[in-house]
């Protein structure tokens, strides 16, 4: 005789109450994460856009000073008979160093000239220079003067940087502002006496720059930088007879 069991299979499953509950948690952790990545990847964006900001501002520092540190250069040929050091095509009135668009001691524009091509005689294209216009810093071309309407030059910094200040002014030798170049009358030096037409002179040139920026997309990421440069070309005048 055969006999057939009942057999009974226990079936565990999730109740559709405990399936939202479940469903409700895992979006909760999904969407926690994903904020903390966002958070991440913002505070990521912005430390490198500061630290953008600070390279190219410094890096344009330094290419600004690096030039004008250049102003007056002359190549001499040592070996001619007739070297004259005070005759100096680089370091005359309308080639030499000039400080513009100031206002008190704070200037916005600085020209120079070098011999950049060492052949001992000056060309336009031997005419360097920058300026503050809004938001850039501008390369000279040519001979444009600081009161030229627009400078054909290329600004030196990224669309993204405004330049909201750029300023030159002369430094005396106690570091403080200075309306014009320090000057030593080499007949007097040990009096301090002021330099006139008929002395013998030099004028020693420091110069401070002072640059001022800002990131477009985060105004509230700013830098500061300034430098004190000397420029290696001193201008001489010879005494009068």
């Amino acid at each position: 005789m055969l006999i057939v069991k009942n057999s009974y299979y226990k079936i565990s499953g999730m109740s559709l109450l405990e399936f939202i509950l479940a469903t409700s948690l895992g979006l909760v952790v999904i969407l926690s994460g994903t904020r903390l990545y966002i958070e991440h990847l913002k505070n990521y964006t912005y430390m490198m856009r500061a630290k953008d900001l600070q390279n190219n501002i410094q890096n344009m520092l330094a290419l600004i000073t690096k030039d004008v540190r250049r102003a007056g250069y002359h190549h001499l040929n040592l070996n001619q008979d007739d070297v004259d050091f005070l005759e100096n095509p680089f370091n005359t009135p309308e080639n030499q160093l000039l400080l513009d668009d100031c206002i008190d001691n704070q200037c916005h524009c600085v020209t120079y000239t070098y011999d950049a091509n060492q052949d001992g005689q000056y060309q336009t294209d031997e005419a360097f220079g920058f300026r503050w216009e809004y938001p850039d810093i501008v390369m000279r071309k040519d001979d444009e003067t600081c009161q030229s309407n627009n400078w054909k030059g290329e600004a030196l910094n990224l669309l993204h940087i405004h330049i909201e200040n750029f300023s030159v002014t002369y430094i005396n030798q106690a570091k403080k502002p200075s309306q014009k170049a320090r000057s030593i009358n080499l007949s007097q030096a040990h009096q301090e006496t002021p330099c006139q037409l008929q002395d013998a002179c030099v004028w020693i040139r420091d110069i401070k720059f002072y640059i001022q920026a800002q990131d477009t997309k985060y105004p509230e990421l700013k830098v500061t930088f300034e430098s004190i440069v000397r420029v290696r070309n001193d201008i001489y005048q010879a005494p009068s007879l």
